[in-house]
C-alpha cells in the first residue's frame, strides 16, 4: 500500500473515513424508535472507550513501535477529519 507521511494513506483518507462514520452513525439511530437503542449504543461505547481500545492501542504500539505514534498523530481517534 501507498504510505503517506508512515500512515496507511487508505485507511486515514477522508472519503473512507466520512463512509465508515455514516454509517456508524446510521447504524446506530436504526433503533431510536424503540427507545433502548440509544442506551445500549452508549453503554456499548463506553465500554469500547474505556476497556478496548486502550488494551488494542498498547497492542498495536508494541508490535508497529513509532510507526503507531505516527499514525495516531495523523488520524483522529473518533471523527474524521475533514480537510
Amino acid at each position: 500500500m501507498r504510505r503517506e507521511s508512515g500512515a496507511v494513506a487508505g485507511v486515514t483518507a477522508a472519503p473512507f473515513a466520512i463512509l465508515a462514520f455514516a454509517l456508524l452513525v446510521l447504524a446506530a439511530t436504526r433503533g431510536v424508535e424503540s427507545g433502548w437503542a440509544p442506551a445500549a449504543w452508549l453503554a456499548v461505547f463506553v465500554a469500547m472507550g474505556a476497556i478496548h481500545v486502550p488494551r488494542e492501542e498498547a497492542l498495536m504500539r508494541a508490535r508497529f513501535g513509532a510507526a503507531y505514534d505516527d499514525y495516531c498523530r495523523e488520524a483522529d481517534r473518533l471523527m474524521p477529519r475533514v480537510s
